[in-house]
């Protein structure tokens, strides 16, 4: 919330912060999901590629010309809130701030910000995993994601992919 590392007990906001096995354990492969582990924050996808937030009460028509009153990071890049609602995979944690944010982060936002952070490559040894999940609709989500040290301890390689079916 701050661009350091420190206790969320410190942090005069209001944050949620929700780790990797979080995420796995709950199952959470859209961001639609997140609506769910956090309150206040409500999400509503149209299309499956793009959708509103709502945070704090605050509401946003994606049709109007006004910018969104959430805005979404990527490891701290400003994209698109509608990038987001497409796929989620191999992520280390997803931060939610509430309130006004903007000082630190580059963009104002009234109602509050979404940080998404993925894994970072393992720096010592190669891993990976594989991870499927059964889905309603006859669905199937399977992830993929491998680390790969190129110089130990320097240097790393990460590659990670999703594949997503169902008869939606």
């Amino acid at each position: 919330a701050q661009k350091r590392s420190e206790s969320a007990q410190d942090i005069p906001n209001t944050v949620n912060v929700l780790d990797g096995d979080a995420l796995k354990d709950f199952s959470v492969l859209k961001f639609t999901d997140l609506g769910a582990l956090t309150a206040g924050l409500q999400i509503n996808s149209f299309t499956g590629r793009s959708g509103r937030m709502t945070m704090r009460g605050i509401e946003f028509n994606p049709l109007s010309a006004a910018e969104a009153p959430v805005t979404v990071y990527w490891n701290q890049a400003i994209v698109d809130s509608n990038v987001v609602f497409q796929q989620m995979f191999d992520l280390q944690r997803i931060e939610v701030l509430r309130g006004p944010q903007g000082t630190l982060a580059g963009r104002t936002s009234p109602a509050g910000a979404i940080n998404m952070h993925t894994v970072r490559p393992n720096m010592e040894s190669a891993d990976g995993e594989v991870r499927g999940t059964i889905t309603d609709n006859d669905g199937i989500n399977t992830q993929v994601a491998a680390s790969l040290p190129l110089i130990p301890g320097k240097l790393a390689l990460r590659v990670a992919g999703v594949f997503d079916e169902s008869d939606l």
